[in-house]
C-alpha cells in the first residue's frame, strides 16, 4: 500500500516536471517572438536569435506563473544590450531594454 502511495508520487512529480518544461519551451518561442517584434519594432538588431529563461515565480495578486527571459540586442553592431522580457499568461507585463553596453 505504501509502496504504491510512493509510485503514485513519483509518477505525480516527474509529470509536473515535464508539464512545466513544456509550459516554459511554449512560453521561450513567445519571448522568442516578442523580442524579434521589440527590436524591429524600434531599430534594434537581435542578437543570438533566441532568448534566454531566467526563471519564473507564482504571482499570488494574479494567480498566474511569470516567466523571465533575458535577449541581447545592438544598435550598431559594436555593442551589445540586455533585455528582458516578463511574460504572465500570454501577456507582456514588462519589457526592459538596458542601456549599459557590453564591448564587442
Amino acid at each position: 500500500m505504501l509502496t504504491t502511495l510512493f509510485q503514485l508520487l513519483g509518477v505525480a512529480t516527474v509529470s509536473g516536471f515535464l508539464l512545466l518544461i513544456l509550459k516554459i519551451q511554449q512560453k521561450r518561442e513567445l519571448a522568442n517572438r516578442i523580442a524579434r517584434h521589440y527590436c524591429n519594432q524600434n531599430d534594434l538588431q537581435f542578437l543570438d536569435g533566441a532568448v534566454a529563461f531566467r526563471g519564473c515565480h507564482f504571482n499570488w495578486i494574479q494567480r498566474r506563473i511569470v516567466f523571465h527571459f533575458h535577449f541581447d540586442y545592438s544598435l550598431n553592431k559594436t555593442d551589445r544590450y540586455t533585455g528582458s522580457i516578463s511574460l504572465a499568461g500570454n501577456r507582456v507585463p514588462d519589457i526592459y531594454a538596458d542601456r549599459n553596453p557590453v564591448r564587442l
